[in-house]
């Protein structure tokens, strides 16, 4: 027994010394890991930096073409783009208006704003064809105001 004891002993010691030597060999290759890790992140950093300095150069040449662009436009914002969302906003903020009852499409193209939709009451109809043309008078004096709500009588 004393055999078996001091095979498991040194059995044991040369477990722990293959240990011990792993576990340094792991440390060493975290250690070379953690360098390449750094180096890997700063390359990654130059390249990063130099791909935003081409993205940057590359805007701002775009920005001076539009901008040239831009000059060729004509002075006139009454786009429908423009005036459509103008528009549907004079008619949310009228309280009177904006009613969960009330359902009120706005569509803006070649100097005609559309309204079309439902709302509870002849009033409401045209409040709504006020709204927008006091708005469109004030903003886009070239479009003209077409009513096509229905009364639905909520």
């Amino acid at each position: 027994m004393q055999k078996t004891i001091q095979h498991s002993t040194v059995g044991g010691a040369v477990a722990l010394v293959s240990a011990v030597g792993l576990l340094g060999m792991a440390l060493t290759g975290c250690g070379n890991t953690l360098n390449g890790a750094k180096q890997d992140a700063s390359t990654d950093a130059q390249k990063t930096s130099a791909a935003a300095d081409q993205a940057a150069a590359d805007s701002s040449k775009m920005a001076q073409k539009a901008g040239h662009e831009v000059k060729d436009l004509p002075q006139d914002i009454d786009s429908a783009a423009a005036v459509t969302p103008e528009v549907k906003l004079s008619i949310v903020r009228d309280p009177v208006l904006n009613n969960k009852n009330n359902l009120i499409n706005v569509d803006s193209h070649d100097h005609v704003t559309t309204l079309s939709g439902h709302v509870m009451s002849a009033s409401m109809k045209n409040r709504a064809s006020e709204d927008a043309q006091v708005l469109l008078s004030k903003r886009h004096p070239n479009y003209k105001v077409v009513n096509k709500l229905t009364v639905s009588g909520a």
